[in-house]
């Protein structure tokens, strides 16, 4: 099976064919200095565990033109990754997961949640697995572009209606009524804990979820609760407060503390 990552890797034109030996050698020997002298780990690995497998198939016309097809398509049939639509322009969170938890979840309930390393070898047959987690973009010409990550596991929370309606029997004499009483949640008017989107009294991932589901519409949030989602003062909860949220929990320099005063 092809690895449609080599055509790519080696910043080969997606809408060029190369299967001339005496290029193709050229082209991956230059790679290889190139990987074998960065200071990416990845980079690195990339010299290191697939350098023989590139050497191998560009040896192979035919499973060279197979690799080129294959990742061809890849670009052209699924999803086309030199559209900027896709790619990350800035910091801030990029994808939410939302789904319904089991019936007998109670509000407040914390799960661990894991960002892991799909489970996969590196490279089909080579007996390696996969350890880690890269992005990546492809520019018009092939170019493939990778990024070092840095992966923070976070939890998921149950979180509910802030109204709540349960039902009161009443008994007077011999006759008894049933009455529908709504008992509203109120929230405190203590000091701003900003950042603490969910009111849980501490800042983490979770805040930065709620937060961006607050204003994708996905949810409301009580006054107390968008008080303390303004974290770039500003008067307005927007993508500002997501982008700087973000940089507080991953303790990023110079946003090591919240709220963020905009600068005159």
């Amino acid at each position: 099976m092809a690895n449609t990552n080599y055509y790519s890797w080696l910043e080969l034109p997606v809408d060029q064919f190369v299967n001339n030996p005496v290029v193709l050698k050229s082209v991956v020997e230059q790679k290889m200095k190139e990987w074998q002298s960065s200071k990416s780990l990845d980079v690195q690995n990339r010299a290191n565990i697939h350098g023989s497998f590139i050497r191998k198939a560009i040896q192979d016309p035919v499973e060279w033109e197979k690799i080129y097809n294959d990742y061809k398509a890849s670009v052209e049939e699924k999803i086309d990754l030199t559209d900027s639509a896709y790619m990350v322009k800035q910091d801030g969170v990029f994808l939410t997961i939302t789904g319904t938890v089991n019936e007998s979840a109670k509000v407040g309930d914390v799960s661990d949640f894991k960002i892991q390393p799909i489970d996969r070898e590196t490279t089909p047959g080579s007996g390696t697995k996969n350890d880690q987690i890269v992005f990546a973009s492809i520019a018009e010409d092939g170019t493939v572009s990778s990024y070092d990550t840095v992966v923070s596991d976070g939890s998921v929370t149950v979180v509910g209606d802030s109204e709540t309606t349960t039902a009161v029997t009443t008994t007077t004499g011999s006759d008894s009524t049933t009455t529908e009483t709504k008992e509203t949640t109120t929230e405190s008017e203590s000091d701003i804990n900003y950042g603490d989107a969910n009111l849980d009294g501490k800042v983490d991932l979770t805040d930065a979820i709620t937060l961006n589901k607050y204003l994708a519409g996905v949810l409301t949030a009580s006054d107390q609760a968008v008080k303390n989602m303004n974290v770039y003062l500003d008067s307005n909860v927007d993508d500002k407060d997501t982008t700087y949220l973000m940089k507080f929990i991953l303790n990023v320099d110079g946003y090591q503390d919240l709220p963020i005063t905009p600068e005159a």
